[in-house]
């Protein structure tokens, strides 16, 4: 079997990835270039990290079962080569010189991105992905366990403030019994009803002559 990529020597075949197309016009066009550029090829890299497509064995770059089985489910050949990036960059040359229209090109992308979903929309094959837990490099899984069995201080229970509304809602309570009063009739002149003022209640009735006062306890 083929000896396994490392990070470094991973980054060279994509650099080189050329070699491996046999269309000399596609061959030449993946000549500068290769796949990704030198600003986006580690990150490529690391996003088959993050989704768990390959792992990494001391130097070595070792492809998980999600990463194989993704590929087997793909049937469409010209994804998983390196000449559907070689066609590209040989018509984004033909764009530069003004010997290919860019809206065309953006039209064949769209036909061939709808091509490709009706082909899987209508693949009624068992596809079947196993999803496995990144396995954590050696060192910083032992300090994430160790971290996760430390007793966790539990939280110190705060007594419940009380809102301003329910400030409001026990004033208003406290004041109650003397607030009922008003409203009542008057206790004294019987016509008018009790108000209250600033410093005291009184009655409606105070312009008429009705004496009635309580202050405010």
């Amino acid at each position: 079997p083929p000896r396994p990529y490392t990070e470094a020597t991973l980054l060279r075949a994509m650099e080189t990835a050329g070699k491996l197309v046999d269309n000399d016009e596609l061959r030449d066009a993946l000549k500068e270039n290769g796949i990704g550029r030198p600003s986006t090829r580690a990150a490529i890299i690391e996003t088959l990290f993050k989704r768990n497509y390959i792992r990494k064995e001391k130097k070595n770059l070792i492809a998980t079962p999600t990463g194989v089985e993704l590929i087997q489910i793909i049937h469409e050949e010209l994804l998983k080569s390196a000449e559907l990036t070689g066609i590209w960059e040989k018509k984004l040359r033909e764009i530069e010189k003004r010997t290919y229209n860019a809206g065309q090109f953006l039209e064949e992308l769209k036909q061939m991105v709808s091509e490709i979903v009706m082909s899987v929309l209508s693949d009624n094959s068992n596809r079947h992905i196993t999803i496995q837990a990144p396995v954590p490099e050696k060192g910083k899984g032992e300090k994430a366990a160790a971290a996760s069995d430390k007793p966790k201080k539990e939280p110190k229970k705060r007594a419940p403030r009380k809102s301003a509304t329910k400030k409001t809602e026990q004033a208003a309570a406290e004041k109650q019994p003397a607030d009922a009063l008003i409203g009542q009739p008057c206790p004294l002149c019987g016509k008018g009803t009790v108000i209250k003022g600033k410093t005291a209640y009184g009655c409606s009735e105070w312009k008429s002559g009705c004496t009635f006062r309580k202050p405010f306890e």
